[in-house]
């Protein structure tokens, strides 16, 4: 296991591919840099002043109202602080609702559907209002800072930590074959199971390979824009926005619990597209083939998913799959106007997909000792 876990992740292009991705993930880190000033003055804003309130507001406009701009269409950042104030008095479920349902286009059914899914956080908001969550303050979203750091970084790594997945998936399963050894590797049986540890290998290397492209993205990032105090920041806050609204959770969770459950979820993810690209390698014994099948799978469930009709309630259901969820990087177990992604959706499409692959793997596994190679 150990030679198998060497090979793997010391292939050239895995650390090409790595730099690569690092490179674009700082693009986009580029494209913020100019908000750190922002960053800078809120951190010591919250430490100075405490939660937003009446009392204080004007002395974060004082503070903050620099780095507004007069872009057409931009809002200032005092802008953002009343907005917020007036949320954390006035906003409802139903209001973040009708967002959502919006943003999806839903109608009839599925617009029903959805109310009733987010009328459960009406309770959530009233806590909220309560412990003074809502009135945590964060950095104005001005220029979508929280959009940068809380979603998009965490889409790009997640989609490119996939990507290694699968590439490390089928080069570890389809060596054999390509290399023309795999009559004298699978001639016993003793042979054939070792492809359940070429599997677990080639999911370690894909962890450790994403958790490196996570690590130095956001630890660039975090070295560019230190939140300091502000990491404390509770989902729930109305600083804390997507689509222009508030993110909320089922569960208590502070930015720093939030970013690291999307991390966690994240390897999980990468980990099933590593078990359903592995089946398909040994199941086709060639990666390109592997690879355009799983290819051509993945659009067409991401077209069908993107065409289903949102006047039905069964908009909802066709969204428990692997690619959808991978998607929804960076709003995974919260909601808002452009997620409704609660702890139930992405336990179950974790569990049903995994034990999918289970099935799947358990059947090749027998299948493939007993072929005629």
């Amino acid at each position: 296991m150990g030679t198998e876990f060497k090979r793997l992740i010391r292939q050239p292009f895995l650390w090409i591919f790595l730099a690569g991705c690092i490179g674009i993930n700082m693009w986009l880190l580029a494209n913020h840099v100019s908000q750190r000033g922002l960053v800078l003055e809120s951190v010591k804003a919250q430490e100075e002043l405490g939660s937003l309130n009446e009392e204080n507001k004007g002395a974060y406009i004082e503070r903050l109202e620099q780095f507004g701009t007069d872009e057409e269409g931009m809002l200032t950042p005092s802008q953002m602080i009343l907005a917020a104030l007036s949320m954390a008095r006035d906003l409802t479920a139903q209001d973040i609702a009708d967002a959502y349902i919006g943003n999806m286009q839903l109608t009839g059914d599925g617009a029903d559907r959805a109310m009733a899914c987010f009328e459960r956080f009406e309770p959530v908001l009233k806590e909220n209002r309560a412990e003074g969550r809502a009135n945590a303050f964060f950095v104005p979203e001005v220029q979508g800072f929280f959009l940068f750091l809380g979603q998009q970084l965490p889409l790009f790594c997640t989609l490119e930590g996939i990507l290694a997945n699968v590439f490390i998936a089928f080069k570890g399963m389809t060596d054999p074959f390509a290399t023309g050894i795999s009559l004298l590797i699978f001639s016993l049986k003793t042979g054939r199971r070792l492809c359940l540890w070429k599997r677990g290998t080639a999911v370690m290397a894909g962890w450790i390979w994403g958790t490196l492209v996570w690590g130095i993205s956001m630890g660039l990032t975090l070295w560019v824009f230190p939140l300091g105090s502000l990491w404390q920041t509770p989902v729930g806050s109305m600083m804390l926005l997507s689509g222009m609204c508030p993110l909320l959770s089922q569960v208590p969770l502070s930015l720093t619990g939030y970013m690291v459950l999307q991390f966690a979820i994240s390897l999980a993810v990468m980990g099933l597209f590593s078990l359903f690209a592995g089946w398909a390698a040994l199941h086709t014994k060639n990666t390109l083939t592997a690879g355009a099948g799983l290819g051509l799978v993945c659009m067409a469930v991401y077209t069908f998913v993107k065409l289903f009709p949102g006047s039905s309630i069964w908009w909802f259901a066709v969204r428990y799959n692997p690619i959808t969820l991978a998607w929804s990087a960076g709003q995974w177990l919260v909601c808002g106007a452009t997620s409704l992604n609660t702890v139930g959706y992405v336990a179950v499409t974790l569990i049903l997909w995994g034990a999918a692959a289970g099935v799947l793997i358990r059947v090749q596994t027998r299948n493939f000792g007993r072929e005629d190679l």
